[in-house]
């Protein structure tokens, strides 16, 4: 039954379709059973925060360090750690992999799990290559 405008109910769910397809694609409106003004934690921004180590407990800045989704999708650009050994990505809940590479230590792959809060990994490196 349409108003007097011409917004009957088949365009008024047509619409709020749309915004269903939208929010599904990462759009920034309301998702699915969501409230306006909700707080959704699914979609949250948490912290991991990388420690890379030697086995003498001493920070190893000598690497790249990335993270992809277990999808294998890229996650941003490497990351090189600062003089402490540390380095930091944001990323929402899910699975992933923490992936150093090094000329002066073994390669690592470390799986992770970010799950409604920040999240620390310390990685051990051994020396060796790649």
């Amino acid at each position: 039954m349409a108003d007097g405008r011409g917004f009957g109910r088949r365009r008024l769910l047509r619409v709020g379709g749309l915004c269903a397809v939208a929010a599904s694609a990462g759009c920034t409106g309301l998702r699915s059973g969501s409230t306006p003004g909700g707080n959704e934690d699914d979609s949250a921004i948490h912290t991991l925060t990388v420690v890379l180590e030697e086995t003498n407990g001493e920070p190893a800045p000598e690497a790249s360090v990335s993270v992809q989704s277990r999808q294998l999708v890229p996650q941003g650009d490497a990351k090189v750690p600062g003089t402490d050994g540390v380095v930091t990505f944001s990323l929402e809940n899910g699975e992933y992999v923490v992936i150093v590479e090094s000329q002066e230590h073994t390669n690592v792959e470390e799986p992770v799990t970010i799950d409604g809060e920040d999240h620390t990994v310390t990685i051990t490196l051994q020396r060796g290559y790649g």
